[in-house]
């Protein structure tokens, strides 16, 4: 319910406004099926973090334990050193 107003179709023009307003968007939004919304949650909720120092440097490493097949969404990272800044 939106508005005090349940279940009502919506006219064309305020659906192709709407639609028009993503795509503009479109380089901000992911747009996605409820089931890749729900696997990429659950990937994020399982995801575990840990560093790995070497001579060259340090690596964060972000992974996972779901079955790879069926949870493969990119995630990414961000992170702070104190020696280099914002990366």
């Amino acid at each position: 319910m939106v508005d005090s107003i349940g279940w009502e179709a919506l006219t064309h023009q305020a659906l192709q406004e709407y639609f028009n307003y993503i795509k503009k968007q479109e380089d901000k939004l992911w747009v996605a099926t409820f089931g890749d919304v729900i696997k990429y949650m659950r990937e994020r909720q399982a995801a575990t973090v840990r560093e790995q120092n070497s001579k060259k440097g340090k690596t964060v490493i972000l992974t996972h334990s779901l079955d790879k097949t069926w949870y493969r969404y990119p995630h990414s990272l961000r992170t702070y050193d104190p020696q280099v800044g914002t990366g």
